[in-house]
């Protein structure tokens, strides 16, 4: 099994090594820096990793200064913040008045949203880097332990948990009483959500970080050199789309959006696929000197995403150019979310960052 610490020490290591400023990429001339979008910066002690949600005019950040923290979406302001054991990597998951997010200590908080106090928390066997998904009263989440847990949301009581062979880093998926989800040891998997009895799995020949995406029957996910769609019943190969470079798909986080499936990769491309057959729509290495592992954001004709050469960007939909690169201090490994006219992202630079809608 993997140690956490060195699961963290490689993490931090990738921060200190590619860093915006005279090593990043500097956008074209004639592409806007989207300044005249921003809204606001929020900055807390230390990095964020994957760790910002908005929901009801309030922002959720998870940052590795170890702190939860709920911000004003309007102005950016702070209302509270908690303090936890071990930094806060994963996005928190915003359900019926309470935050859930995991730890690198393996601690699994549930805080009141309105207040910051904690609820309760859990012990996973190691360091908790995916969010987590709440349904029917039940909180889904993986862990480097090998394990999908399930607990009870009200007391976070395990309900069940279901061992893979390898960690387990993407964020899981609920639909119709199934949970979707990938592991290291190759698989993406499909148990049921009630009892994590297991219905399917399918092998993708290399390790899987990805967070699948399940929509109008399919499972759309990331596996080694694919952007792979299966049969969310059964696990049968739909289509698959080969990218640009090896595993360039293995940490990518598809979006199902209208009919067609978005989807950044390693290698810093950004796809546009037909959802039904997967053949291309667009296709645009956006960060060249970086990877695309955010999950891209579709809204108004637009499509956002960050970098991991520190830039967030923001595409035409129709055809993926690039309108305006914005540059943050450091990676950006963070999806961007949207609430009330906004588009809310985080960034190693410690910050978040607030962008209005055009």
């Amino acid at each position: 099994m993997f140690k956490k610490g060195a699961v963290a020490a490689v993490v931090c290591l990738s921060f200190l090594m590619l860093s915006c400023g005279e090593d990043g990429i500097t956008p074209e001339p004639q592409v806007p820096t989207g300044a005249d979008n921003l809204l606001w910066t929020f900055e807390t002690e230390s990095i964020i990793y994957l760790g910002v949600w908005a929901e009801g005019g309030r922002v959720y950040v998870g940052s590795w200064d170890e702190k939860l923290y709920c911000l004003d979406g309007g102005t950016g302001k702070r209302i509270w913040d908690f303090k936890g054991i071990g930094w806060f990597g994963a996005r928190p998951t915003l359900a019926e008045g309470r935050v859930y997010a995991g730890t690198e200590s393996n601690v699994f908080y549930c805080v009141d949203a309105a207040t910051g106090k904690e609820i309760w928390r859990y012990t996973a066997g190691d360091l908790i880097v995916p969010a987590a998904w709440f349904e029917d009263g039940k909180v889904y989440f993986g862990s480097n332990d090998r394990r999908l847990h399930c607990l009870n949301a009200d007391t976070g009581k395990p309900a069940w948990t279901y061992e893979t062979g390898n960690i387990i880093i993407g964020d899981p998926y609920v639909e119709a009483g199934k949970v979707y989800f990938g592991s290291d040891d190759n698989f993406i998997y499909c148990l049921d959500a009630d009892d994590g009895r297991l219905v399917w799995r399918y092998d993708t020949k290399a390790g899987c970080e990805s967070s699948p995406w399940v929509g109008g029957g399919s499972v759309f996910v990331g596996g080694g050199d694919y952007i792979l769609c299966l049969d969310a019943g059964n696990g049968d190969l739909k289509w698959k789309h080969e990218t640009a470079g090896i595993n360039d798909a293995t940490s990518c986080k598809p979006r199902l959006h209208n009919g067609k499936v978005y989807a950044g990769a390693i290698s810093g491309h950004v796809y546009c696929l037909d959802a039904s057959n997967g053949k291309t729509i667009w296709e645009n290495d956006v960060s060249r000197t970086g990877e695309v592992r955010s999950r891209p954001l579709v809204h108004n004709g637009k499509v956002y995403l960050g970098a991991t050469n520190g830039y967030v960007y923001c595409l035409n939909e129709a055809d993926g150019k690039i309108l305006w690169a914005y540059p943050t201090g450091r990676q950006v490994y963070c999806s961007p979310c949207y609430d009330d006219g906004k588009i809310y992202i985080g960034s190693g630079d410690h910050n978040v960052y607030c962008f209005k809608v055009e």
